[in-house]
C-alpha cells in the first residue's frame, strides 16, 4: 500500500472516529443535552460557497486543483443531510491534564473543512509554534503577540484575559481569522486527560508501527492511555514527524472501536467523551456530521500540506516567552493558501502524502 493510500485511511479514520462518538454521545444523552457542551464562537455562520476560486497568486505555489465542490454547485447538487452546504470546524488538543478547561496551551490545532454536497472532509494542521497577532488582551500587560498556541490560554478562564464569546476556543479562532483569514463555524476540543480516559476505556490499543519510531521496533505495541500519550507528544524530530505518530494512535483506537469485545467498555467510553469534551456543536448538527460520516467515501478525507520551504525556524526574544522558538512565515502567502482552502481548493503536489520537508532550528520540548 503506498504511503498516500494509508494516510488517506488513517484520515478516514480520524475523522469516522471523532464523528461516531460524537453520535454515540448525542444519541445517549439527547433527553438532557439540548444545548452545546461548550460555549458558543459567537461568529455567524460564515462558511465560504462553493464557487470557482482563482488561485494564489503570490509565491512559488503550485497549479490550484478545484475540489468537486465547484461543479457540484453547477449541477445543482444539494447539500447531504439536512447540512450547510460547508462546515469549517476548529479542532483543538489541549495540553491540560485535567478534566477542565480553565487553563491549557493548544497543543494541536487543525481546522476541517466538511463538504456536505460532494461529500468531502479536508484537514489542514496549523504549527503550534507560529508567531501571531493576538487580538483583544492587549490591557493584560501589554500582550499582542504570541505562540498561536497560546491565545486558547489566555481565552480560557483561569488567567481572567479575555472576556469575548468562545472564552479559549474563541479567542484561538479569532487571532486564526485575523492572521490568516480562518473562519471557523465551529469547534471541538479535548484535553490531553480525555485522551488518555478514552485510550484506557476501550482497554488500550495496539499500535502498529511500520517502522522504528522513538526506539520501538516495527510491529505491534500495546500502549495504555498513559504510554499512548507519551508516543502522540514526543517529538525528537520535530512537529510534523510527531503528527504521523498520532495518526499511528488513532488508526488504533478506530481498530479498536470495531472489536465486538469493546461494547463492555460501552459505559465507560461514553462517559469519558461526554464528561470531557468541550464543543459549540448542538446535537443536530452533530446528527448531521455523523450521517455525513456514513455516506462518505474513505478516498475523499484528506490532510493538506503547506509548501515546502514556507516555513522557517528562528529563534526570536518574546516578553511572555523569553527565548523562544517560532516558524516564521510570510502571512499574505500563507493567506492566499487559506484562502483557497476556505474555497475548497488546495495545490495539487500538496494533497494527502506529501511531507512538509520545511526549513527548521530544532525547537525546544
Amino acid at each position: 500500500m503506498s504511503p498516500k493510500s494509508k494516510r488517506l485511511i488513517i484520515g478516514s479514520f480520524v475523522i469516522v472516529v471523532t464523528l461516531e462518538l460524537l453520535a454515540v454521545v448525542a444519541l445517549k444523552f439527547r433527553s438532557f443535552m439540548h444545548k452545546p457542551l461548550g460555549p458558543s464562537l459567537g461568529y455567524s455562520t460564515r462558511s465560504a460557497p462553493l464557487t470557482q476560486h482563482k488561485p494564489p497568486q503570490q509565491g512559488p505555489a503550485p497549479s490550484m486543483l478545484p475540489t468537486h465542490a465547484a461543479s457540484n454547485e453547477a449541477s445543482g447538487s444539494q447539500p447531504l443531510c439536512g447540512g450547510p452546504q460547508v462546515m469549517t470546524i476548529l479542532a483543538v488538543g489541549s495540553d491540560y491534564r485535567y478534566n477542565t478547561y480553565i487553563y491549557g496551551l493548544s497543543d494541536v490545532i487543525k481546522v476541517v473543512r466538511v463538504d456536505f454536497v460532494t461529500p468531502r472532509i479536508t484537514l489542514l494542521d496549523f504549527p503550534r509554534d507560529l508567531y501571531v497577532e493576538i487580538p483583544d488582551i492587549s490591557e493584560h500587560g501589554g500582550i499582542t503577540h504570541g505562540k498561536l498556541n497560546q491565545p486558547f490560554l489566555y481565552g480560557n478562564p483561569g488567567l481572567g484575559y479575555y472576556d469575548g464569546p468562545g472564552e479559549g476556543p474563541g479567542l484561538l479562532a479569532r487571532t486564526l481569522d485575523l492572521n490568516y483569514g480562518v473562519q471557523p463555524d465551529h469547534y471541538v476540543a479535548i484535553t490531553m486527560q480525555v485522551f488518555v480516559k478514552l485510550i484506557d476505556a476501550v482497554g488500550g490499543v495496539d499500535v502498529n508501527l511500520p517502522d522504528w519510531e522513538l526506539g520501538k521496533s516495527p510491529g505491534i505495541h500495546h500502549m495504555d492511555g498513559e504510554q499512548a500519550l507519551t508516543f502522540a507528544r514526543e517529538r525528537p524530530d520535530g512537529t510534523f514527524e510527531r503528527t504521523d505518530r498520532q495518526d499511528y494512535i488513532l488508526a488504533a483506537f478506530w481498530k479498536k472501536l470495531g472489536d465486538p469485545s469493546v461494547l463492555v467498555h460501552a459505559g465507560s467510553l461514553i462517559s469519558a467523551f461526554y464528561g470531557s469534551v468541550e464543543t459549540d456543536l448542538t446535537p443536530d448538527e452533530i446528527d448531521q456530521l455523523t450521517c455525513l460520516a456514513q455516506k462518505l467515501p474513505k478516498e475523499n478525507v484528506e490532510f493538506l500540506y503547506w509548501p515546502q520551504g514556507l516555513f522557517t525556524g528562528t529563534r526570536i526574544h518574546d516578553p511572555v516567552l523569553g527565548n523562544t522558538f517560532i516558524w516564521d512565515v510570510d502571512n499574505g502567502l500563507m493567506r492566499s493558501y487559506v484562502d483557497a482552502f476556505n474555497h475548497g481548493q488546495w495545490p495539487a503536489a500538496l494533497h494527502s502524502g506529501t511531507s512538509p520537508n520545511s526549513s527548521s532550528v530544532p525547537p525546544n520540548p
